[in-house]
């Protein structure tokens, strides 16, 4: 039988720790990519929208790790490239 377990942390000093995460999202047409763009569209602004996304989902690291305690957060940055002949926006 494996078993897991979290180890107390009460006593740990700080460590710093950087993480990068990328994620491409591709559009299907150029109509739709650029509508990304066009902070009218009937739901709001898609790029703010996706960088609160981020956001929250940096905060949730350690739901997303199995085993991994909150960690203290001290800085959070989203980059954008944007791929306009492939219709794709990178997501770093």
């Amino acid at each position: 039988m494996i078993r897991f377990s979290n180890d107390s942390i009460g006593s740990k000093v700080n460590s710093q720790r950087r993480a990068i995460v990328e994620a491409t999202v591709k559009f299907p047409d150029s109509h739709t990519y650029q509508s990304y763009f066009n902070v009218t569209t009937k739901k709001g602004d898609a790029r703010l929208c996706s960088k609160i996304a981020g956001i929250l989902a940096a905060k949730r690291t350690s739901d997303l790790i199995p085993l991994c305690h909150q960690l203290p957060l001290s800085h959070i940055d989203i980059e954008y490239e944007h791929r306009h002949d492939l219709n794709e926006v990178l997501v770093r």
